[in-house]
């Protein structure tokens, strides 16, 4: 069963999805999609636990070395987190870049959920999508738009997990 639009258009094609745009004026362009993830740990902002928690606890507790991390004052912001991020890639879709963020923290799901409710925090997903245009032939402005639709499966895992989600766009 074909549960999603890119598999519905690449059983049609044969292969991949073709992202390039055939404008008016007959040219082809490609724009670009860049994203990227990460799981972010903290405490919630109106919380005077967010300036006093540990990033450290939640490595110890969760066993997953962090990407980064931050306490508060540090110069950086006046609340502490942890984070473990996914490296940016061209992708138009969102789906594939949360899946490879929930493969490496959903072994670790029973320990991350320990560390939220012993430390009274909480966990979600950040993800960033920048779209990057492009101009045809006749200089008109060519938009890339990425597929913010996320499979079942990505939802029940994502809820599984109790994390919230938040998605950012940019365009340039």
């Amino acid at each position: 069963m074909i549960n999603d639009v890119d598999s519905f258009w690449r059983s049609r094609r044969g292969g991949a999805v073709d992202r390039r745009v055939r404008t008016s004026t007959g040219s082809v362009v490609q724009p670009r999609c860049v994203q990227s993830a990460y799981l972010l740990v903290a405490a919630r902002p109106d919380d005077d636990l967010a300036s006093r928690f540990d990033p450290a606890e939640v490595t110890r507790i969760t066993g997953i070395t962090p990407s980064r991390t931050q306490r508060a004052g540090s110069g950086v912001g006046s609340q502490s987190a942890w984070a473990v991020d996914i490296s940016s890639r061209a992708e138009f879709g969102t789906d594939a870049v949360l899946g490879e963020l929930l493969d490496i923290i959903e072994p670790y799901a029973d320990r991350l959920r320990h560390a939220c409710e012993s430390l009274g925090l909480v966990a979600g997903i950040n993800v960033f999508i920048e779209l990057t245009s492009d101009r045809d032939a006749a200089n008109h402005l060519v938009l890339a738009f990425p597929e913010l639709q996320l499979s079942a499966e990505t939802l029940r895992r994502l809820s599984d997990l109790g994390l919230w989600l938040s998605c950012h766009q940019f365009a340039s």
